[in-house]
């Protein structure tokens, strides 16, 4: 999945090729063409037409642009967002009392999914409407309605989405590009890429201890609280694990308490062994929070 991501993020000249001309077919432009003039461009529609996916083209739109071949106005960089502004159940609940809603609202969570609940998403009205069947305005109008009901956020986009070709349309197959500097950016995000997987896959070595030395900084020094040495201290400390975890029990016993009332009853000589513990211990229910964050023991 990353690495997806990252050759998305940086498209080879081949991709570049191929939509550059699947551009110039969209746009009806013959070669010498089109300087300076602007386009509305739908990115949904040009991708529907020629078989791609929006995901690919538009990081070949940037990089298209990087090369200063073309100019892609602000709204292709601030689409219009939704988020619903309310929970599942209550979704829910309006959908079966305003039917005339519901295909709507359906047809929102089919094409974005359960994330417009957590966060806002870029949404495109044309697609929308070419789903619903509807007129673009038709669209707009009911995410509007749904805004003034207080069921979602929508933050529409200030105007259309516009391209303009900075360049005469040239020949796809000669771009004036700088193969050289795109190669090298193209190495460094994978090797970037590679070295993140690298330190989430490593599990021997302190993680401050791997950072400071992916920067040329070697030190003997670990940083005694990240996941690697949390767990070496856990395997060097059998006997302080089970003492932890017996003071916790008795103590729990007695009445609930806080982990900084335990932390203060117990007096660990390695808080973050005693933390881990703790954890481990609600993982396994042995104890549990109750709706105020105190900790009680669960089982007998």
């Amino acid at each position: 999945m990353l690495r997806t991501k990252v050759d998305q993020s940086q498209p080879g000249l081949e991709l570049l090729k191929q939509v550059y001309q699947a551009l110039a077919n969209y746009l009806q432009l013959a070669i010498g063409s089109g300087q300076y003039e602007s386009y509305d461009f739908d990115l949904e529609d040009f991708c529907k037409r020629f078989a791609l996916k929006s995901s690919t083209v538009f990081p070949a739109l940037k990089k298209l642009e990087e090369e200063g071949l073309i100019q892609l106005s602000d709204s292709f960089y601030r689409p219009s967002k939704v988020h619903f502004s309310i929970d599942k159940k209550q979704l829910y609940e309006f959908q079966v009392g305003n039917a005339k809603y519901d295909p709507f609202i359906k047809t929102l969570l089919r094409l974005y999914g359960g994330e417009l609940f957590s966060a806002f998403l870029p949404v495109s009205e044309s697609q929308i409407a070419q789903v619903m069947q509807w007129k673009e305005k038709e669209v707009k109008d009911a995410l509007l309605k749904l805004s003034k009901l207080q069921l979602l956020n929508y933050e529409p986009a200030s105007e259309s989405p516009q391209l303009t070709l900075v360049l005469p349309r040239q020949d796809a197959d000669h771009l004036p590009v700088d193969k050289v500097k795109m190669e090298e950016r193209r190495k460094l995000s994978f090797d970037k890429m590679e070295a993140m997987a690298k330190y989430v896959e490593q599990d021997h070595q302190c993680r401050m201890q791997w950072i400071q030395a992916y920067f040329d900084e070697v030190t003997d020094a670990t940083c005694g609280i990240c996941d690697v040495c949390i767990e070496k201290k856990k395997k060097e400390n059998l006997a302080a694990l089970q003492d932890y975890e017996s003071q916790i029990l008795y103590l729990l016993k007695q009445k609930p308490m806080t982990v900084e009332e335990l932390e203060e009853s117990v007096d660990p000589d390695e808080r973050e062994l005693f933390l881990e513990v703790i954890r481990e211990m609600v993982d396994r229910s042995l104890i549990g929070y109750d709706e105020f964050w105190v900790l009680k023991k669960l089982k007998p």
